[in-house]
């Protein structure tokens, strides 16, 4: 009796085919392959966003070089290249304001009539070359517009020392000391300087927008 039992589970359980344990681990194979396209899923979005990220960094550093490598500073109209005739003499500044005094009388009886005009001064103290030009245009209403720029090296040749970028155009005050006008008409050992230079006498200074050679030459009534 107890071999036919025997005999039985045996035929029930080749009937009944081998246990599930495969089934099990092939669930877990297949969990294990979410897990991996999951992180690799994560790992390629992670490496998409830093990529993003640094382009964008490297998009803004380059654009920060190539304003510096543009200069940085706003390229103004340089009205010195205008060729715009002189009204006096060149006003130079070496020991004293009136260096050049026919020039400085000048200058003085154009601005005490409230003329309009273009002077220019020249200032070089020291024995190196250190020379700074300022361009004045008299709009005879008691102000003017001044441009500046700068040439300077210890050891060279003037004649072919390059000036230096012009400045940003000015509109200033142009002062006038009390008794000049006096001055000026006087006749005699009694009568004081008739003199006027820019180096001392342009005040209130303040950054207007570029004016063109066109408008200044509409300025001093040329065509």
């Amino acid at each position: 009796m107890l071999s036919m039992n025997r005999l039985n589970l045996f035929v029930l359980l080749f009937v009944s085919g081998p246990l599930t344990l495969g089934g099990g681990c092939s669930g877990v194979d297949e969990g294990v392959g979410d897990t991996d396209a999951g992180t690799e899923s994560a790992t390629e979005a992670d490496t998409a966003d830093t990529e993003a990220d640094t382009e964008a960094d490297t998009e803004a550093d380059t654009g920060g070089e190539s304003e510096t490598e543009t200069g940085g500073e706003e390229a103004h109209v340089d009205l010195f290249a205008c060729g715009q005739e002189l009204s006096c003499e060149v006003l130079v500044y070496h020991l004293g304001p009136y260096d050049s005094p026919a020039a400085a009388e000048c200058a003085a009886k154009l601005v005490i009539s409230e003329a309009k005009g273009a002077l220019l001064g020249l200032t070089s103290i020291g024995g190196s070359v250190n020379e700074d030009e300022q361009l004045v245009f008299l709009q005879g209403d008691g102000t003017a517009l001044v441009q500046r720029r700068a040439r300077s090296c210890d050891d060279c040749d003037v004649d072919t020392l390059p000036w230096g970028p012009v400045s940003e155009q000015s509109l200033c005050k142009v002062d006038v000391r009390d008794g000049l006008e006096a001055d000026c008409s006087c006749d005699g050992e009694e009568c004081g300087p008739c003199m006027w230079a820019p180096f001392e006498s342009l005040s209130e200074c303040e950054a207007v927008e570029d004016r063109s050679c066109e408008e200044i030459s509409a300025l001093l009534g040329g065509a």
